[in-house]
């Protein structure tokens, strides 16, 4: 029979022992990784959530709004969707002289309702000499590609290196509706 005292001795050197692994823990000193069955999918299951989808990404060239059509790859993750639109409409502006930078995407998001979608860019896509109407119509070739690949009943909030869009002549603190 075990005395009462090594007993104790066991009980609080094991409590001592998990208390201290779980403050280690919940401070991240060390990240505990368990994997699961969606981290292991075979070569097939995850071809068959890619596929290859036409997409009309429009653009505004300073006379008309013209429109190309991009193989996109897509996948069953909207956001994921999202970013090709935006980087390959991105790379199309700047392909057709439109911006004189290269523009990306840093971040997209959506909210949880599926009702706002958040667009941070790396810089403002306008020049600094660029007009109200040109603006606008940059705003809306973004907004029509996004138009017909996803409901209308999501608001737009562009931003830049997340915070709203700098701009003196449109306001940007509100969201555009698709």
């Amino acid at each position: 029979m075990i005395k009462k005292e090594y007993l104790y001795a066991i009980i609080g050197g094991s409590t001592f022992i998990f208390a201290l692994f779980l403050y280690a823990y919940l401070t991240e000193a060390f990240v505990l990784y368990i994997p699961s069955y969606g981290n292991y999918l075979s070569i097939d299951e995850k071809a068959g959530k890619i596929t290859k989808k036409n997409v009309l990404l429009y653009f505004w060239d300073g006379h008309a709004l013209h429109h190309e059509r991009e193989d996109i790859m897509w996948s069953h993750n909207p956001i994921d969707n999202i970013n090709h639109v935006i980087q390959q409409q991105l790379l199309l502006f700047y392909e057709e002289k439109i911006t004189s930078d290269k523009i990306s995407l840093q971040t997209a998001l959506l909210s949880p309702s599926g009702q706002d979608l958040y667009l941070s860019f790396n810089k403002t896509f306008f020049d600094k000499e660029s007009s109200i109407h040109h603006k606008l119509m940059m705003i809306e070739s973004i907004l029509k590609t996004l138009r017909n690949i996803f409901p209308p009943s999501i608001q737009v909030h562009f931003l830049v290196n997340h915070l709203p869009l700098p701009d003196t002549h449109l306001d940007f603190s509100q969201p555009w509706p698709l």
